[in-house]
C-alpha cells in the first residue's frame, strides 16, 4: 500500500481541518442555501448543484482523514479532484466567455461567495501537493 502509518502522537493538521470546515460548509450551502447561492461551489447551474452537497461531504470527509494521517493515495486524490474542478471553470471561462453573465448570473450576484469556493477548492490542491514532508513526497 501506498499509505504512510499514522506517527504516534501526530497533531492534527490543522490547515486540512479548515479544509475540511470549508467544504462541511458547502455541503451545507448546496442543501440549505436558496438559490443563486447554493449554486456557486459547483458553478454547474441548478441542476447538480444539490447533488454536489454529496461530493461536498465526501471531500469534506478526505480532508478529516488527511488531517490525522497522512495518506499519499488519498492525499493525491484530493488533489486530482480539485484540480479537476479548476480545469473544468477554467473550461467553461474559455468556451463561454462571451456570454458568462447570461448563462452563470449567479456567479456575478455573488462574488464574494463565487471567490471563496474556488478558494476553498485552490486551498484543497495547494495543501494536497505540499504533503507533510514525512513520506518524501511533496
Amino acid at each position: 500500500y501506498a499509505s504512510s502509518p499514522p506517527t504516534k502522537g501526530r497533531t492534527p493538521s490543522t490547515v486540512w481541518r479548515g479544509v475540511a470546515a470549508a467544504f462541511a460548509g458547502w455541503a451545507l450551502v448546496a442543501a440549505l442555501a436558496p438559490f443563486p447561492l447554493a449554486t456557486l461551489p459547483t458553478m454547474l447551474g441548478r441542476r447538480l448543484s444539490r447533488a454536489f452537497g454529496a461530493f461536498s461531504v465526501l471531500y469534506a470527509t478526505a480532508a478529516l482523514a488527511l488531517a490525522t494521517a497522512d495518506n499519499k493515495v488519498l492525499r493525491r486524490g484530493v488533489a486530482r479532484a480539485a484540480a479537476a474542478h479548476w480545469v473544468a471553470v477554467g473550461a467553461k471561462l474559455v468556451v463561454e466567455r462571451n456570454c458568462l453573465r447570461e448563462f452563470y448570473p449567479a456567479a456575478f450576484s455573488r462574488p464574494v461567495a463565487s471567490l471563496a469556493a474556488l478558494g476553498t477548492f485552490a486551498a484543497a490542491l495547494f495543501v494536497a501537493m505540499r504533503g507533510d514532508g514525512r513520506d518524501g513526497v511533496r
